[in-house]
């Protein structure tokens, strides 16, 4: 089963996107920064990541070019709870 990756630093995201993937069957690990994210993709493999673009250290566009330069074959989505870009 494909193991998706949450980025995400507010917590009941996290939960809600959690909870939605793994009703359809998804394997969903969650973590609240892009740090931790690139940490986390050394120890582990993802077919996807919901990756949030403001959070707190390097934001979501810096840790999606982080994610690209080393594992260009996950597929990134980009998410925010907020109404511009």
């Amino acid at each position: 089963m494909p193991k998706i990756l949450v980025v995400d630093d507010e917590l009941g995201i996290q939960r809600a996107l959690k909870g939605v993937l793994e009703d359809e069957g998804f394997e969903v690990e969650t973590v609240s920064n892009g740090e931790d994210c690139l940490k986390l993709l050394n120890k582990e493999i993802f077919s996807c990541i919901l990756l949030d673009i403001w959070l707190p250290g390097i934001d979501g566009i810096e840790t999606l070019q982080r994610i690209k330069a080393e594992h260009p074959e996950i597929v990134v989505l980009m998410i925010s709870g907020h109404g511009t870009i």
